[in-house]
């Protein structure tokens, strides 16, 4: 029985990320652009700590494990353009890895989290990474952080050169920061806002240059689950593209039958 509502429990979770997910992407006032940031790390690395001190501005000295997913929305604008940021927050133990291997494939960003006091927490960051790799065809964009750089330094069992050299080794971009005194939370979430938002624009550049002959809209036949096509009707995009940020701009337009223009 334990078991079987601890099944139902995580299948309950899921069904609310799932729908709180879908109104948020979906709400009253329109955002210029989405993106979702994923943490992920071993437990107890500050995962949480660094979301809520970016988006709440507080810090919590009570360890409160994740259950499962956490999900917060912090909105910035910048040169007039609106940007929501969705940060999903993963649990480290791996009796949630099923659910959160899940929302791996959907993210713009991931953010690996390590202690500077946990040296395991840093070893395991390659296996991490692995784990990303290996659930999502999209090609994050990829974050080293190391949090607590508030702590004495003969309390670090990671160096910023080791760390450092790793992030340059795998061409990642690389931070050290702290959840409880804030200290780079600011200039790490802002550096990573500019770095989506190159990225989408840099993505969009590269196929309006390479599809610069195609009409405004093109059609396509896919084929449902009942071997039966359809015509979809869709803009001048590229489908790589617009999978990668379906969350950011309203660039696949799919309609069922006849192709009207639009």
């Amino acid at each position: 029985m334990a078991n079987m509502k601890y099944l139902l429990n995580c299948r309950n979770f899921i069904s609310l990320m799932v729908l709180f997910s879908f109104f948020d992407n979906f709400g009253m006032e329109k955002d210029d652009y989405i993106f979702k940031v994923v943490f992920v790390g071993d437990a107890t690395v500050g995962k949480t700590q660094i979301k809520s001190r970016y988006v709440q501005d507080i810090f919590d000295n009570n360890y409160n494990p994740t259950i499962g997913l956490e999900f917060e929305v912090k909105e910035v604008e910048i040169d007039n353009k609106k940007i929501k940021l969705q940060l999903w927050d993963t649990a480290g133990q791996e009796k949630f890895r099923s659910i959160t291997r899940t929302y791996y494939k959907s993210a713009h960003l991931i953010v690996f989290v390590y202690a500077i006091d946990n040296k395991n927490s840093f070893d395991n960051i390659q296996s991490w990474v692995n784990e990303v790799n290996a659930n999502t065809n999209k090609n994050p964009i990829f974050w080293l952080v190391g949090n607590k750089c508030d702590l004495e330094e003969n309390k670090r069992k990671v160096s910023t050169e080791e760390a450092k050299n790793y992030a340059e080794e795998k061409n990642i971009k690389f931070i050290e920061v702290s959840a409880k005194d804030g200290t780079n939370i600011e200039i790490m979430f802002n550096s990573i806002i500019q770095e989506l938002l190159e990225d989408m624009k840099k993505e969009e550049k590269k196929f309006i240059e390479n599809n610069s002959e195609f009409n405004n809209h093109k059609i396509i036949n896919l084929q449902d689950d009942n071997n039966s096509q359809k015509k979809y009707h869709i803009n001048k995009k590229d489908l790589p593209f617009c999978d990668k940020y379906c969350f950011c701009c309203p660039c696949l337009e799919k309609s069922e039958g006849d192709v009207e223009e639009q």
